[in-house]
């Protein structure tokens, strides 16, 4: 399984490069956050990414309570897509439905797409309608999962049994759940997670001696939810959590905190997240499971 890092700055992927330079990373860059950054992962650092993927950045556009901060149209990722397309190993359609009744919208714009000349990856969004069968009989090798209809294990099992025999990959949008990734054949999925639990005071950490997943708050600021929180200052296995900080990543609790403590709880999250898919392909290998 390919575990894409959305939202991924230049900086802090140069930073875990600098650390750990056998560990190539999976890249996701939206569309609709197109910077400066775009271009240093499109040429200097391009050879230094595992893969590098683009996305239509259509879930800004449906989600964000104010304008992007450029614009998001169709027209515009054509061409974008035009232009930069063959520095990315796959860029996904502009499924700017989110709706179960948004398939005539977003197929309409996969075929705008590909008459254009691209392969766009189709996007699914209604999971118990004719998509998923319309993508099998079309021949898509790929396809991508952006269903809010997947809310637990059993709708995403649903969907992967519709795929079983096709040797269809399967991208999961948005998110790294393990129960969902670990025990199904899940080819790739992406998430932007390490950025917002860094700003927010959190570090993951997985857990050998409970074996799962922690999310530590540390202490920066007055929690008002503390009694349901683990708190950095009162956990049990800080002295784990420590030398895990300081063998992995040679850093301290002192970097995580101050004015330069997002960029560390970053990275710690982010290497989290690399370790998190080493484990989930040793899950695949177990199971058979050929992502």
């Amino acid at each position: 399984m390919k575990l894409f890092h959305a939202s991924l700055s230049a900086r802090i992927f140069l930073e875990y490069h600098r650390r750990f330079p056998d560990k190539k990373l999976f890249v996701l860059r939206s569309y609709g956050y197109r910077d400066g950054d775009d271009k240093e992962f499109r040429s200097t650092l391009r050879d230094k990414c595992a893969g590098l993927v683009s996305d239509s950045g259509t879930y800004s556009l449906n989600n964000r309570k104010t304008p992007p901060p450029r614009p998001i149209t169709l027209q515009g990722f054509i061409n974008y897509a035009l232009r930069h397309g063959h520095c990315y190993d796959d860029i996904f359609n502009f499924d700017s439905d989110f709706t179960a009744e948004g398939f005539a919208t977003n197929i309409d714009n996969q075929i705008r797409m590909e008459e254009a000349g691209l392969k766009p990856v189709p996007v699914i969004h209604d999971i118990f309608g004719d998509e998923i069968q319309y993508y099998i009989d079309k021949g898509y090798q790929k396809v991508a999962i952006g269903s809010s209809q997947i809310t637990d294990f059993e709708t995403l099992y649903y969907v992967v049994k519709k795929f079983e025999g096709t040797n269809v990959k399967l991208h999961l949008f948005g998110t790294v759940k393990y129960h969902l990734i670990a025990y199904l054949p899940i080819h790739s999925c992406d998430t932007s997670s390490w950025v917002y639990t860094g700003q927010y005071g959190y570090i993951r950490y997985y857990n050998k001696h409970k074996g799962k997943t922690d999310k530590i708050y540390l202490d920066e600021y007055m929690h008002p939810d503390k009694k349901h929180k683990i708190h950095y200052s009162s956990y049990e296995f800080r002295y784990e959590l420590d030398r895990y900080w300081d063998e992995e990543l040679n850093i301290g609790y002192e970097h995580l905190l101050g004015n330069a403590g997002t960029f560390y709880k970053q990275l710690v999250n982010l290497h989290y997240l690399v370790q998190l898919e080493e484990r989930v392909n040793q899950m695949h290998k177990d199971y058979g499971f050929r992502t």
